[in-house]
């Protein structure tokens, strides 16, 4: 952290711990008299800040919504996490994303597909179309979206001619598929850039099969609750079979740190940790060590280059996100809260496609019945989150399954003992 961002930090947290009751309670014993280093913060613990963050009687912003927007951060249709923005904080977003399309390798007179969902306070769409009228060089406009058919959004790209492709990874490989299908070959998609989730090596055969000229690189590495976090450390060379999704930090707005199960500060390359962000700028919804949910490792600590290593114990990410409280929720529904304590998730991909496997403790109470177990909990997750009913529909992803095994079975932390909520095995 720098001189100046550290002046900042001073003035922020004296401004949040006096506006926000959120931000009071969590900074009741700190220290503000002497300099801070972020050390002296405490991290954020997710479901008291999402308590205190509710749409009603909120606790943690520092003032009223009156000019800005309100946008969607996961959570379920009845219960809805939303993040608030200014207007002046959008458009700081909106530079910073500008910036990292750039940093992608968009050229002048681009016709850029946006294949991000719109609607239901999605953020994706409506960013990166502000972001293309607001971008420095001139470029082409084709407000997709990833709401309408997969053969419609294929034949948008190929009759307009799309240069580059704006997406997440679960759109794009519904519209590969549907244009394989159709037998379509879009040869003038130049650039294929991704951002949500992570694009796996064994989709590139898949999606060049559509997209034979298609470099294939990260656009941003952000979320709505904790903004822009990184942006693409380089151009993506033209004709490679894709980079390295590596992001340097989006400073000096932004601070990145990779702690340990201790929440202390992992500075070493390659060894992962929790991604936990500080936002100096936003000011209406303040993030200050927020765990963002996931895990990374350093590329360069010095330099603040670091490479995402899929999620944490904090939800898990397949074409859409379900958050621990949402599968715990699942379980209790499903077979009562009794195995509350002792599940966990995998995540794997299997035969190209992201599958979920929730990893139940066997006991004298199990159900014999262990195949209407499976179809029982993934019908009731379907109705927890209506999006991973349509993929799995789509054959995007895997039906859940369910394996019954022993506590011994199941993995802890080494050091700490804990139980691991979610384990993600596809990096």
């Amino acid at each position: 952290m720098s001189n100046s961002q550290q002046a900042i930090l001073q003035e922020l947290v004296h401004f949040v711990r006096k506006n926000s009751p959120y931000y009071a309670e969590q900074y009741a014993s700190v220290d503000a008299t002497s300099p801070l280093q972020l050390t002296d913060l405490p991290v954020i613990h997710s479901e008291t800040f999402w308590s205190f963050n509710t749409v009603d009687g909120n606790r943690l912003l520092t003032s009223a919504i009156i000019d800005g927007g309100i946008w969607a951060s996961g959570g379920t249709t009845s219960m809805p996490k939303v993040s608030y923005y200014t207007r002046d904080e959008l458009r700081r977003l909106v530079q910073a994303a500008d910036i990292g399309m750039l940093r992608a390798g968009l050229l002048p007179g681009d016709r850029i597909a946006n294949l991000f969902y719109a609607g239901d306070l999605y953020m994706g769409f409506v960013l990166f179309s502000l972001c293309l009228q607001e971008l420095s060089i001139p470029n082409v406009l084709l407000p997709i979206s990833g709401n309408i058919t997969s053969d419609s959004a294929a034949t948008h790209i190929v009759d307009l001619q799309a240069t580059v492709i704006l997406t997440n990874t679960t759109n794009i490989t519904r519209v590969t598929s549907a244009m394989i299908e159709k037998g379509f070959i879009a040869e003038r998609v130049r650039l294929i850039l991704f951002a949500g989730e992570a694009f796996y090596p064994d989709l590139y055969p898949l999606v060049h099969r559509a997209f034979p000229n298609a470099t294939i690189g990260p656009l941003q590495f952000s979320s709505v609750d904790a903004g822009m976090i990184g942006l693409p450390v380089k151009e993506a060379p033209p004709g490679s079979d894709g980079i390295d999704a590596v992001y340097v930090a989006n400073k000096p707005s932004v601070i990145v740190e990779i702690l340990n199960d201790d929440d202390k500060p992992i500075t070493e390359p390659g060894i992962p940790g929790r991604i936990v962000i500080t936002d100096l700028t936003r000011r209406l919804q303040p993030v200050i060590r927020y765990p963002m949910g996931d895990v990374g490792e350093w590329v360069d600590y010095k330099e603040e280059i670091f490479r995402p290593r899929g999620r944490d114990s904090v939800g898990v990410k397949i074409g859409t996100t379900m958050e621990l409280p949402m599968l715990r929720a699942a379980v209790a529904k499903t077979i009562g809260d009794r195995s509350l304590g002792l599940f966990q998730v995998v995540v794997r991909r299997v035969d190209g496609k992201n599958e979920m496997i929730f990893r139940l403790v066997k006991d004298q109470d199990e159900p014999k019945d262990h195949d209407a177990v499976a179809k029982e909990l993934q019908r009731n997750l379907e109705e927890i989150r209506p999006q991973f009913k349509k993929h799995v529909a789509d054959g995007i992803v895997h039906p859940l399954r369910v394996e019954w095994v022993t506590v011994k079975e199941l993995h802890f932390n080494a050091r700490t003992g804990k139980l691991k909520d979610i384990i993600d095995e596809r990096y």
